[in-house]
């Protein structure tokens, strides 16, 4: 008798049921990842480990001003522009999350350990950040996706999320990982001075593969737009 696949397409349909969570509830809700091979995906954990070799994160220096993404790795932004915006976890935010999604997890973080809630576009893509075990920037993220609107999620099935993030040259830049999905991305603060070359530079330090600018309409006057791109 044949070997039954349905073990196998059970699990293929996890997995995408996983993708499409992410791509609803994190930055890449308005990008879709186009490399989701799992070869690519095993490559990209080195990736996501190399920000923790040499961590350096302190969340009270990504308060305040919004984060905007000026390059991304396995996602094609280009012109689009997308905000982060960091805040404390208050118990309000918790409880709030808390009772938009305690239903639709997969697994149950410890919700009173939240430190951090990152709001996304409009401030309908949300997430909370739980510390977790091990280097500073590691985290398990909750997503939102209830707030968001746009779909009805099943029952016990949406998965937590690894994030790990690292600040770079004092704080001026911010990677940010997906370490599930296989999407980063360096963003700088909206309102600072930044140029494109410099930006390129420190993507290239991080030697995470091929990259893309994003929001390339948006660069240094002294600049001109190609070099956004």
């Amino acid at each position: 008798m044949k070997p039954s696949s349905q073990p196998e397409a059970s699990s293929n349909m996890a997995f995408l049921n996983t993708i499409r969570y992410l791509l609803l509830s994190h930055v890449v809700v308005y990008a879709i990842p186009y490399n989701n091979n799992i070869n690519y995906l095993k490559a990209f954990e080195e990736n996501c480990n190399k920000l923790i070799t040499e961590p350096y994160f302190e969340p009270e220096l990504v308060l305040g001003r919004s984060w905007r993404i000026y390059y991304a790795w396995n996602m094609d932004l280009e012109e689009k522009c997308l905000d982060m915006v960091f805040t404390n976890a208050t118990q309000a935010i918790v409880n709030r999350v808390y009772n938009d999604m305690v239903d639709y997890l997969e697994m149950q973080p410890f919700w009173d350990a939240a430190t951090l809630l990152v709001s996304m576009g409009q401030a309908r893509h949300e997430m909370l950040l739980f510390v977790d075990q091990g280097a500073a920037g590691r985290f398990i993220g909750v997503p939102n996706v209830v707030r968001d609107g746009n779909i009805s999620p099943s029952k016990n099935a949406v998965p937590l999320i690894r994030i790990h993030m690292k600040l770079l040259y004092n704080a001026k830049y911010l990677v940010m990982s997906d370490c599930t999905v296989g999407v980063s991305t360096l963003s700088a603060r909206r309102d600072s001075d930044i140029y494109r070359a410099e930006i390129q530079g420190v993507a290239s330090t991080l030697d995470f593969g091929l990259g893309s600018p994003a929001c390339i309409g948006d660069y240094n006057n002294e600049e001109t737009k190609l070099d956004a791109q």
